[in-house]
């Protein structure tokens, strides 16, 4: 990464926007985009995540959709250019959020399925000489070097830092 690209990766993690109309109470619509580096073929790269996007119903049919997308896109351009990387997602049936992301995507990968599972209904049970302990300060460093070596190949992998995990965790 340049200098200019690193330093825009220390920046805000999510930016949002919303919409609103005069005379109207609340909000009418919302979107935000999460930034983080991600691993893709062995290199870093900046990017963006085009998360919520929020049209009340009354409002859709409008061009606020494709407004709120086209911020999020904006956004992620004026953070890292053309040498980062947009993803989105959406359900197969969402044609208009489909028709939207046509505006701006040059790639689509087909379709990801995600499998629910019920919680367990009892705990696993405990294998014989493993302690487990809450995690503790001195322990990030160690699990995001082992984090970041078993997901070394994997495409889209966001890196671990001892920083992040004693952000989220501390």
């Amino acid at each position: 990464l340049s200098p200019s690209q690193t330093a825009n990766l220390t920046q805000t993690k999510v930016v949002g926007v919303v919409a609103e109309v005069p005379g109207v109470d609340g909000l009418v619509g919302a979107a935000t985009v999460a930034f983080d580096p991600l691993q893709v073929d062995g290199e870093l790269l900046p990017s963006a995540f085009l998360e919520n996007l929020k049209v009340h119903h009354a409002y859709r049919g409008r061009g606020l959709g494709t407004q709120l997308a086209q911020w999020r896109v904006a956004k992620a351009r004026e953070r890292f250019g053309s040498e980062g990387i947009i993803l989105t997602g959406t359900s197969s049936d969402n044609l208009a959020s489909q028709n939207t992301m046509r505006k701006w995507a040059k790639q689509f990968i087909t379709t990801l399925r995600t499998v629910p599972q019920p919680p367990r209904s009892a705990p696993p049970r405990p294998v014989v000489g493993l302690r487990v302990r809450p995690a503790e300060q001195g322990d990030f460093e160690e699990a995001a070097a082992r984090s970041n070596r078993v997901y070394a190949g994997y495409n889209l992998y966001p890196p671990f830092t001892a920083e992040a995990l004693d952000g989220a965790l501390g």
